[in-house]
């Protein structure tokens, strides 16, 4: 039980870590804007030609993901547990 909740503490040590790099890692408003220009196969290129349309996001509740996954493991655990 100890090394559980060692563990666990653990790891939302590490996770606030993360955190805290990820925000010391971003620009702040301050500086400057990265550079319009891109190095691509064919050379560099103005980053307004490459742009693209933004790609459709599936819009599928957590909820769904959830009960699908549960559903999933019940079969299968059903499959494997037929007593012969």
């Amino acid at each position: 039980m100890r090394t559980l909740v060692l563990l666990l503490l653990m790891l939302a040590g590490l996770g606030q870590a993360a955190v805290r790099l990820d925000t010391a890692a971003r620009p702040s408003a301050g500086e400057s804007q990265p550079s319009p220009w891109v190095r691509t196969v064919q050379g560099w290129e103005q980053l307004d030609t490459l742009r693209t349309a933004p790609v459709a996001q599936l819009a599928l509740h957590p909820g769904v993901v959830a009960a699908g996954l549960l559903c999933g493991s019940m079969l299968v655990l059903l499959a494997w547990n037929r007593d012969e």
